[in-house]
């Protein structure tokens, strides 16, 4: 009979689980109960987020200005002006008006001695300075007026006239250009006036005239243009001229 072979008694057999290998290779997967795990909750990615968003903003706020004027404009920016423009509005970025330029022709038909009606062609210039993100442009825009008034002359001799008159103007853009360039035209203007002036008689039908006139511009919505009337409803100018006058 074969004989058994020997044990000890209190020999076991070890359970597979509880083998370890003593010399495990780099490349055999952890179990998963030995791998690290991570986790990120709610905070943690808003976080994440959160400096993603700041380094993109830090880096955008690193461009070179020089880089803007690279764009293609989009409408409401065209010429670069700090504020909305588009092509033939000038409103808005730091602006400098300066007080119109006006010369003219004037007639005046006399109703009486002392009372004349007075009409004519004035023609006026104005000029703006605008600071834009290429540096500064400026503006020009011209108008035609047409005055009717009611002169009062209450001092006369042969060479002078001081007068006084009350009445009306209104005024039609007959172009604008910003920088040389063609940006359309304004709408028109409606003005009531009054006028203290004084009269140099060069002959009995030919004066020359030089009046101070302070003048109320009638609130329009067609006017769209940024000048020195629309930032000023009340507006002091001087205008000077060549007067004939009818009727003597």
């Amino acid at each position: 009979e074969a004989e058994e072979p020997l044990q000890a008694e209190d020999a076991t057999i070890p359970e597979a689980d509880d083998i370890v290998a003593e010399d495990s290779s780099p490349f055999v997967p952890l179990s998963s109960k030995d791998s690290p795990s991570f986790k990120m909750g709610n905070g943690g990615a808003i976080a994440a987020g959160g400096g993603l968003v700041a380094a993109l903003a830090t880096q955008l706020a690193k461009t070179d200005m020089n880089d803007v004027n690279d764009i293609v404009p989009t409408p409401g920016n065209e010429d670069g002006i700090n504020g909305p423009y588009d092509g033939i509005n000038g409103l808005g970025g730091d602006a400098s008006h300066r007080r119109p330029l006006v010369v003219g022709i004037s007639f005046r038909y006399p109703v009486t001695e002392r009372i004349g009606i007075t009409t004519g062609l004035e023609y006026s210039l104005y000029s703006s300075s605008f600071s834009c993100l290429t540096g500064e442009k400026t503006q020009s825009v011209h108008y035609l007026g047409i005055p009717v008034r009611l002169d009062w002359t209450f001092a006369s001799s042969k060479w002078l006239e001081a007068y006084l008159g009350a009445g009306i103007k209104g005024d039609l853009c007959m172009g604008a250009k910003l920088d040389g360039k063609s940006i359309g035209k304004d709408g028109p203007a409606f003005r009531l006036l009054g006028v203290s002036g004084i009269q140099f008689n060069a002959t009995r039908n030919l004066s020359l005239f030089v009046e101070p006139e302070i003048s109320w511009t009638l609130p329009s919505g067609r006017r769209v243009l940024s000048t020195y009337s629309s930032e000023h409803p009340w507006m002091f100018t001087v205008a000077t001229g060549v007067r004939i006058n009818l009727g003597k």
